[in-house]
């Protein structure tokens, strides 16, 4: 099973995205990362978040 994740901090420099694959369940789990990135905020979307 494929799974992404997103999520912003309060830092907010940006959105960090990931997608993993996920293998099994429990103890046996396998995962694996497949990409990471952060895509950053623009000024415009930093000043409106803060609002």
């Amino acid at each position: 099973m494929y799974i992404a994740g997103v999520m912003s901090g309060t830092s907010l420099d940006g959105i960090d995205v990931a997608l993993v694959h996920i293998e099994g369940s429990g103890v046996n789990s396998k995962i694996e990362l497949i990409h990471f990135t952060t895509v950053p905020f623009c000024n415009d979307m930093k000043n409106e978040i803060q609002q």
